[in-house]
C-alpha cells in the first residue's frame, strides 16, 4: 500500500538506495500515511531528504493519531512538540529549483535506522505490523545533539517513557492489522 501512496508518483528511497518497498507490507496505514506526510514536509521545507524531524512532526501531527494520544498521556503537549519541530526544520538549509523535487527526496540514514529499529521493536512485541508507536519510540532514541533529540529532551520525553505509556494505552492488544488504532483503549 505504501508503494501506491508514496511511490506511485515519486520514489522515496532509504539510505544506501534500499527501497522502502522492502518494508511496505509490514506498515500500518497510519505509518504509511506518516511517511507520505514526512516526504511532503521535506519538499515543503525545500529539504533533500526526509529526516527524523520530518517523520516525528508527521507522527505528532496526525489527526486522530495514536502518537498524540500517548504524548498527552505522558504529559507532553503535542502542539508544543509540533511548534518545536517546525522551528528546528525552519533553521535547516533549503534547496530550491533542481534537486528539490519530490522525486529526488530520499530518506536519511537516521530515518532508515529508526525504521529498521521499529521493525525490530514490533517483532519483540510480537506485533505483525510496524505501527506509528514503534516508529516514534525509535525516533526518540535520537541523541540530544540532534534537533529531535533536543526537542524531546526539552519536553522531558524519552523513548522508554513513551514506550511504557504506549504499552499501558495499548493494553493487551497487539498490532495484528493495518488499522490497529481502532482496537486501542480510547483515552
Amino acid at each position: 500500500m505504501l508503494r501506491s501512496v508514496i511511490l506511485s508518483r515519486t520514489p522515496l528511497l532509504c539510505y544506501n538506495a534500499i527501497e522502502v518497498n522492502h518494508y511496505i507490507n509490514r506498515f500500518t496505514e497510519k505509518s504509511r500515511e506518516a511517511l507520505t506526510t514526512a516526504q511532503g514536509l521535506a519538499a515543503q521545507y525545500g529539504h533533500q531528504e526526509v529526516d527524523a524531524e520530518h517523520l516525528a512532526l508527521a507522527l505528532v501531527n496526525q489527526e486522530d493519531g495514536f502518537v498524540p494520544r500517548v504524548l498527552e498521556r505522558v504529559g507532553v503537549a503535542p502542539k508544543a512538540l509540533v511548534t518545536a519541530l517546525e522551528a528546528v526544520l525552519k533553521k535547516r538549509p533549503s534547496v530550491r529549483g533542481p534537486g528539490a523535487e519530490m522525486g529526488t527526496i530520499t530518506i536519511s540514514q537516521r530515518v532508515a535506522k529508526a525504521i529498521a529499529n521499529a521493525e525490530a521493536l514490533a517483532k519483540r512485541l510480537r506485533d505483525e505490523y510496524v505501527s506509528v508507536e514503534h516508529i516514534f519510540a525509535e525516533l526518540l532514541r535520537e541523541p540530544a545533539s540532534t534537533g529531535l533529540g533536543q526537542v524531546a529532551a526539552d519536553a522531558g520525553l524519552s523513548a522508554d517513557k513513551f514506550t511504557e505509556t504506549m504499552m499501558a494505552v495499548r493494553g493487551p492488544h497487539r498490532v495484528t492489522s493495518a488499522n490497529p488504532e481502532e482496537s486501542y483503549e480510547a483515552l
